[in-house]
């Protein structure tokens, strides 16, 4: 059993199982046509009769009556399905097979207290859906406005009768829905086209920042892609740029890393440069154990900082965030813990990346590759490729 986003509670049976499965969720044959097959094997004329066949126990059932004028009007409601737009799925959907559902469905629903443009819309959407479920480019995307059946969806969302259910997420942007958990075919609020869902609301893909590369520590770090590495260098060194055999690199993240204050057995990242259309934006921690932002060399007194190329936020004395608008990229640094973090959106960066965070591709295994592109045959190896300046001790042996 399954749930998916909008839809209710539903079984997904193997194929295995053809010919072998029937009750109220029909006869498991790939053919819709049989699905009101009753337990002797014939099939039932309405739902009502359908329904009672699967009746258990001896307790009987009283079944819901429909007045004469509770069914004339559902009639009339089901009865527009005759004009256009809804006409152009007569060839797919006859409206002959369609009608007694439809006017069962729509008496039950006046009955209860739905009012008529409920009872009609409802009625219609589900037409539209069995429509739409044959063949999805049948032009009915006005339907609601002809037949002034509206909804209203949050800002930057549109409703759809006929939409892919695994709607694209920031986690799950760039990879295919895996089809047990996709409908093709489900109606509700989704985000526009080109917009993908965070947290509930609908933004850019730019907006995800869902490649996170980090370092912590002595250092330790975890790749774009989650690959987990020590990597104990006393230098600088490329943490993450984008890929351009030309060196047209859109950005460069630089981390500098040297002995520890406290500790001068291990190495801390002390400083994380910024490099970005020829300027540059820096966070470096003193050895007094104060932080200092500079920005073309120049330390910021102030904060917030915004400019043409960063935007600064210092929100304590322990902790600064510095962005690249322009690219969506955002490092943070922590003297608590010599850490940084760098992310930017798969959207513009999928495999477009390189360093010591990675390519960004969702594969952890390619995480270690060398300025050239090929694997590294080992963490010092990968980690010392990419030094930014020669000249430097090597790196400290690793346990």
């Amino acid at each position: 059993m399954v749930h998916q986003r909008r839809l209710k509670y539903g079984y997904v049976l193997d194929k295995t199982l053809l010919h072998r499965v029937d009750g109220l969720c029909g006869f498991y044959t790939g053919q819709p046509g049989d699905d009101k097959t009753k337990p002797d094997g014939s099939l039932a004329t309405t739902t009502d009769e359908y329904g009672d066949s699967w009746a258990i126990g001896d307790r009987d059932c009283e079944g819901r009556k429909c007045s004469p004028e509770t069914t004339a009007s559902a009639f009339q409601l089901c009865n527009a399905i005759d004009a256009k737009p809804f006409s152009e799925c007569h060839a797919l959907v006859p409206p002959s097979g369609f009608m007694q559902g439809c006017i069962e469905r729509a008496c039950a629903c006046l009955s209860e207290g739905g009012s008529e443009e409920e009872c009609k819309c409802a009625a219609l959407g589900r037409y539209v859906v069995k429509c739409l479920e044959l063949d999805s480019s049948i032009p009915l995307q006005d339907w609601r406005v002809v037949a002034k059946c509206y909804k209203a969806c949050p800002t930057g969302e549109r409703y759809s009768d006929c939409h892919d259910s695994c709607e694209k997420t920031c986690d799950t942007y760039g990879h295919a829905c895996p089809d047990v958990q996709s409908s093709k075919c489900s109606s509700g609020c989704f985000c526009e086209p080109g917009m993908v869902r965070k947290d509930g609301r609908c933004v850019h893909p730019d907006l995800c920042g869902d490649c996170t590369c980090e370092g912590y520590g002595d250092p330790h770090y975890k790749s774009f892609d989650r690959h987990n590495f020590t990597f104990n260098g006393e230098c600088s060194y490329v943490a993450a740029r984008h890929r351009d055999p030309r060196g047209n690199h859109k950005f460069q993240v630089i981390t500098h890393n040297k002995r520890c204050n406290r500790n001068p057995v291990t190495m801390c990242t002390d400083g994380v440069k910024i490099l970005h259309d020829d300027s540059e934006a820096e966070v470096r921690l003193l050895p007094t154990g104060v932080l200092m932002t500079l920005v073309e060399g120049a330390p910021l007194a102030s904060f917030p900082y915004r400019d043409v190329h960063f935007a600064v936020e210092r929100p304590d004395d322990k902790h600064v965030a510095i962005a690249v608008p322009a690219i969506y990229l955002v490092v943070t640094y922590s003297a608590e813990n010599y850490g940084f973090t760098l992310t930017v959106p798969s959207h513009q960066f999928s495999n477009e990346t390189e360093g010591l965070c990675g390519n960004c591709n969702g594969e952890a295994a390619d995480d270690l590759q060398l300025p050239s592109g090929e694997r590294a045959s080992s963490v010092e190896e990968f980690g010392l490729s990419w030094q930014v300046r020669s000249g430097m001790r090597m790196p400290m042996p690793l346990d």
